[in-house]
């Protein structure tokens, strides 16, 4: 019999789930321990439509009585932290000198090899921890659990002589994974979003992005970090728009010096429509973007919604940096994300 799950707090877990929105993962997990162990109706449930605390109750139970494995619930939660819901910082690896920087990332301070468990991935840690996901000649994918600490506003009172405002301090548990590709000559950083308050700005990715990477890597001046070149992601975008057969817009924001307009293509970003059959839609040309949002249609029919950003954000008074991030706000498989970014970037 499998190892028994106990859990002193359940609705971690079940809120760990309902954030990676796992409901169908965990079907699929009882489905197939209905069928291998011939269980009858009712003893788990395998309907799409259950709740996440029904789901979180059964898939306890599955393991405690040996009709799951621990570990496969472990490699399920853990798969799901790798590719979507997450901003994804895109750099391009420099002409030379790429074997280095493969060399630099898979040999973080303070690795983590042990055994992980399921309390690991709603538990708050109490510092950053770096696990080796995958290590090859031309691929590194390193997963870095860290603490993530913000603060959010709520306006209690609102007066013409008095305001009432109550700050809170979060901290929550957050997923970084670094995952760099000498073929493709990419190097991605996938930040999961905040919990909690308003959507993440640019800025508050790139700021914890860089305070994590910093916390296993050494980062100065003329470092592996400052060898990485900028990708001008919004340079693919008149190829993107061009691009009918893996491509489908649902959202444009051209622009020029007198004239900032938006579109987007109302409904369901999965109901196939472009916004480019729209009559009104005739942006095609003769306008610069910073963001596109569409739908990349992979190779084996998977799909990946995709917000395209070029951010520029301000580090001082004085000074920004450019960066291309993605945002993948739902969840999609690592191969059609890292499918969709490497197909993006060869529009260039």
């Amino acid at each position: 019999m499998a190892k028994a799950i106990v859990l002193k707090e359940p609705e971690k877990l079940e809120r760990f789930l309902s954030r990676r929105r796992l409901d169908g993962r965990v079907v699929d997990m009882l489905k197939a321990a209905k069928d291998a162990h011939d269980l009858k109706r009712g003893e788990i449930t395998t309907a799409q439509s259950a709740t996440y605390s029904k789901l979180t109750e059964d898939l306890i139970k599955a393991v405690n009585q040996g009709w799951v494995g621990r570990d496969s619930v472990v490699a399920m939660l853990d798969n799901s932290e790798i590719a979507g819901r997450q901003h994804v910082c895109v750099f391009q690896l420099p002409t030379t000198g790429q074997g280095k920087i493969l060399d630099v990332l898979r040999a973080p301070h303070t690795v983590y090899s042990g055994p992980v468990s399921i309390e690991e991935f709603y538990e708050v840690p109490s510092h950053s921890m770096a696990r080796i996901i995958k290590d090859t000649a031309d691929e590194v994918i390193v997963k870095i659990v860290a603490q993530r600490s913000y603060w959010t506003s709520e306006l209690l009172k609102d007066l013409p002589d008095e305001q009432l405002i109550k700050r809170l301090r979060h901290q929550e548990r957050s997923a970084l994974i670094l995952t760099c590709n000498k073929q493709a000559g990419l190097l991605q950083v996938r930040v999961q979003p905040r919990e909690k308050a308003q959507a993440d700005t640019a800025k508050n990715v790139n700021d914890f992005m860089m305070d994590t990477i910093k916390a296993h890597y050494d980062v100065k001046p003329k470092s592996w970090f400052y060898q990485l070149r900028f990708f001008p992601i919004a340079d693919t975008f008149p190829k993107l728009l061009k691009n009918k057969a893996e491509f489908v817009l649902k959202y444009d924001t051209p622009e020029d010096n007198e004239i900032k307009a938006s579109m987007f293509r109302k409904g369901d970003h999965k109901d196939g429509a472009d916004l480019r059959d729209d009559p009104r839609w005739s942006y095609s040309s003769g306008y610069s973007r910073n963001s596109l949002r569409g739908v990349w249609k992979c190779k084996g029919g998977g799909e990946v919604y995709l917000h395209l950003n070029q951010d520029a954000i301000r580090i001082s008074a004085t000074t920004t940096v450019d960066v291309a991030r993605v945002f993948v706000p739902g969840l999609c498989s690592d191969k059609d994300l890292d499918h969709a970014i490497r197909r993006i970037h060869e529009h260039l």
